[in-house]
């Protein structure tokens, strides 16, 4: 497993939140790439603000359904990856607690 792909799983392991793992999934890419930036991923995965990714990465929004295909592509996750971010994304949706806890213990089972 490449030194990335390590770290992109601990990102997601190690996150509580959808929007801290955007963040820091952003935040990794960003020192990798020093073309990465705000507008860049939002162009990528066809988000048409700035300034409201940032806001899905302070945890202030959700990240829209629509978005979350493409926002693992412009990080390159594998399938895998991309499922742990999506059981993520899908908690930010989930109003009852109870499903709240499924969804967690899958993301630890995984």
């Amino acid at each position: 497993m490449s030194s990335i792909a390590h770290d992109i799983d601990h990102i997601l392991l190690e996150s509580d939140s959808a929007a801290s793992s955007i963040r820091r999934l952003y935040e990794l890419f960003k020192s990798q790439q020093r073309k990465v930036s705000l507008s860049f991923v939002c162009r990528r995965a066809g988000i048409p603000s700035k300034g409201y990714l940032s806001f899905v990465m302070a945890g202030k929004r959700r990240l829209n359904e629509k978005y979350w295909n493409s926002l693992c592509e412009v990080f390159k996750l594998n399938c895998e990856q991309e499922e742990l971010l999506k059981l993520l994304l899908e908690i930010d949706f989930i109003a009852c607690e109870e499903q709240r806890k499924n969804r967690n213990a899958k993301i630890h089972d995984l």
